[in-house]
């Protein structure tokens, strides 16, 4: 079976409840559009029978494929999709994977990724110290070496969020962006006005704060383009 691209500068598509239904159908669908040159993610609302086209950033909408060439929904590598569900299990949201690393850069993807979570971890504790670049870092790390592990970090309450808009806008949303600088601005305030702390730690403090607050601001924003929930 398969269905037709069919709205302008393919936005969208439709798709019968029947395929609705079978959730492995849907995933093999997103699977073969994901395939095709420019298309960075798939927003598919269940609810609505709607899948989003999301281009990849940089590409126009009508640069993505060409109208009423069938989507397979069937036979497609599903290990090149990464996939989740929304809270509520009414939208499925699935974007293009890297290929898995083999042989010696497997091993230096790893050892990277190991040296990346580490510093994610110890962003979140240090004032000064960025969390954001090495969590994402450590998720493409982790995406071309074991997709489990991928998989948990994706699902985590503590980095989750900032990689799933990452992954579907390559990008973080606002708030998260705020909330990240205002507990910079606050633990690199309280340490710099702490009594008694040398000037050599404070200055190293006070670099570390601005080289991470200035990446998470230059971070493109997460916004919207579909009707998914």
């Amino acid at each position: 079976m398969s269905t037709s691209l069919s709205s302008a500068a393919l936005q969208s598509i439709r798709f019968s409840r029947e395929l609705n239904d079978d959730v492995t159908r849907l995933r093999d669908m997103a699977a073969g559009i994901l395939r095709r040159p420019g298309v960075r993610a798939v927003v598919i609302d269940r609810r609505e029978l709607q899948a989003t086209i999301l281009p990849q950033r940089g590409r126009r909408k009508s640069d993505v494929a060409v109208l009423g060439i069938p989507v397979e929904t069937a036979a497609n590598d599903l290990s090149d999709v990464i996939e989740w569900h929304d809270s509520l299990g009414e939208t499925l949201y699935c974007v293009r994977a890297e290929r898995p690393a083999r042989g010696w850069r497997r091993i230096a993807l790893l050892a990277l990724t190991v040296v990346a979570l580490i510093l994610a971890l110890l962003g979140v504790v240090l004032p000064g110290l960025p969390t954001t670049p090495f969590v994402l870092a450590a998720s493409y790390g982790l995406m071309r070496t074991s997709r489990r592990w991928h998989r948990r970090l994706l699902d985590s309450r503590l980095f989750g969020g900032v990689l799933r808009d990452w992954h579907l806008h390559r990008g973080i949303s606002a708030p998260i962006r705020v909330k990240a600088l205002v507990l910079l601005t606050v633990v690199v305030g309280a340490t710099l006005l702490w009594p008694g702390g040398s000037l050599a730690v404070k200055s190293i403090v006070a670099i570390g704060g601005l080289l991470g607050g200035g990446y998470v601001w230059q971070l493109p924003t997460a916004t919207r383009t579909y009707a998914g929930r």
